[in-house]
C-alpha cells in the first residue's frame, strides 16, 4: 500500500502523524488527541472506558490495554510532580465502592525501554502521578481509597511518543516487576 499525503496549497507544508489502524478511530477522538484543549479534563469520557469495582473484586488484577500519550504537556500544568504528554481525556475511569487498604494503578509497557507516566485524579479530586516504580514503569498507590470516581491517565515521558501497554488496577501487591 502506498501513501501519499498532500497539501491543498502548491508550495504548503504541514507536519502531523499519519495513523493506521483497523479500529473506529477519528481525528477527534484518536487517542494523543486533546482535542484542542491544554489540559486533564476528568469531564470529558475516558479513552478506554470505565468499570466498576468494589474491595474484594475478581479477577484481581484488573487489566485494560491502551496506548499512552498525548499533546497535554503535563509537566506544565502545576500537579506537584507530574510530568509527561497525555490527552486531554482520562485513558480510564474507575468507579470505586467498598473499604480497602489500598489500591494500586500501574502501567507496564509491552516493550521494555519505553518510558510511561502515570495520572491518577482520585475520588477526592486530589492528583497522584509515578514516573518510574520499577524500571521505567510507573504505579500509583493510594492507600485506603475513598469511595468514587478515579480518573487515569498513561503519558509518555517524551512528546510525541505512544507507548501501547497494559493499565493494571489491583489490591495485592503487585506492582510491575511483578504482575500476574
Amino acid at each position: 500500500i502506498d501513501i501519499w499525503v498532500a497539501s491543498f496549497n502548491s508550495n504548503e507544508y504541514a507536519s502531523g502523524t499519519l495513523y493506521v489502524t483497523e479500529l473506529d478511530y477519528n481525528p477527534s477522538n484518536l487517542p494523543g488527541s486533546s482535542g484542542g484543549g491544554g489540559t486533564l479534563d476528568y469531564t470529558q469520557s475516558p479513552n478506554y472506558g470505565e468499570v466498576s469495582l468494589s474491595a474484594g473484586f475478581l479477577p484481581d488484577p484488573y487489566t485494560v490495554n491502551l496506548l499512552s500519550g498525548g499533546d497535554v504537556d503535563v509537566g506544565s500544568l502545576g500537579l506537584g510532580g507530574c510530568y509527561g504528554y497525555a490527552t486531554a481525556a482520562p485513558d480510564f475511569r474507575l468507579q470505586w465502592s467498598g473499604s480497602s487498604s489500598r489500591l494500586r494503578f500501574f502501567f507496564v509497557a509491552d516493550n521494555p525501554g519505553e518510558d510511561a507516566t502515570l495520572i491518577v485524579n482520585d475520588a477526592y479530586t486530589a492528583w497522584h502521578c509515578n514516573d518510574d516504580y520499577s524500571g521505567l514503569d510507573p504505579l500509583v498507590e493510594i492507600q485506603n481509597p475513598p469511595q468514587g470516581q478515579y480518573d487515569i491517565w498513561v503519558g509518555s515521558y517524551g512528546s510525541g511518543v505512544y507507548i501501547q501497554g497494559t493499565l493494571y488496577i489491583t489490591e495485592q501487591d503487585y506492582h510491575p516487576g511483578y504482575h500476574p
